[in-house]
């Protein structure tokens, strides 16, 4: 009978380790660091004179070269 108590304290121990690991790694949703838009485009003719370019806005109307472009 000690044996059963025992084996059934270690799954419940295991079951309550389980769930509270759960718990403490669901990650909380991040607030946006920086909201707005992302418009992707190309500059060159060609396979090997396209280079991408990114640009950022936060009203869509005034945009902000990302990467010197």
């Amino acid at each position: 009978m000690s044996a059963l108590l025992a084996r059934l304290a270690a799954v419940l121990a295991a079951a309550c380790l389980l769930f509270t690991s759960q718990v403490l790694a669901t990650p909380q949703r991040a607030a946006a660091a920086d909201p707005g838009y992302l418009m992707t485009h190309f500059i060159g003719e060609g396979s090997t004179g396209q280079q991408i370019y990114f640009s950022h806005s936060a009203d869509g109307l005034h945009w902000t070269d990302l990467n010197g472009g």
